[in-house]
């Protein structure tokens, strides 16, 4: 285990994309990348949600759910634009597929937003590979790559519900430069 642990350490020191950062309200996003754990107690009614309030604003949106169980149940109600992501498309040490983040990392993002509430080697390298202008969390961890991070009770929103809702009255309060 400290094995892997100290390659994954290794992995992220070497991720640091040249972005542009800029804080970038609701109203003046263009486009939105989110990533999730498709396993978590509630996501997919949070999900449901924002892809509908990204469709009634006119946000072209791209999704990567983390799916590491067994259950591919609830893999059947997402939308078209989320990709899934299971083990198999996983490294020995958790690093994800190239070709399966590339859609989600690649263009330059006006938001990326992250809904998951523990850490992961693999979100937190999605994160950081990222080169949205915004990227907004919900849970504070040393060296984040956040630049913003929403939470209650400490530093994690207690259910994805909440963070949204969080989320978006921060970032409608936000008058972006």
């Amino acid at each position: 285990m400290f094995f892997i642990h100290s390659l994954q350490k290794r992995v992220l020191r070497k991720i640091q994309p040249e972005r542009d950062v800029r804080f970038m309200s609701v109203e003046r996003a263009k486009n939105v990348c989110f990533v999730f754990d498709l396993s978590e107690e509630g996501i997919s009614d949070v999900i449901k949600r924002i892809t509908k309030l990204m469709q009634d604003k006119r946000i072209n949106y791209k999704g990567l759910a983390i799916n590491l169980t067994n259950n591919h149940s609830s893999e059947l109600a997402l939308d078209c634009q989320i990709l899934v992501m299971t083990k198999k498309d996983l490294s020995y040490i958790g690093t994800p597929d190239p070709r399966m983040i590339e859609r989600v990392i690649s263009d330059t993002a006006d938001l990326f937003i992250d809904f998951n509430s523990t850490y992961s080697y693999t979100n937190d390298y999605i994160a950081r590979s990222s080169m949205a202008t915004f990227k907004v969390g919900r849970l504070n961890y040393e060296n984040n790559p956040f630049d913003l991070v929403i939470g209650s009770n400490g530093n994690v929103a207690s259910s994805p519900k909440e963070f949204l809702k969080h989320l978006f009255h921060y970032l409608s309060s936000i008058k972006s430069a």
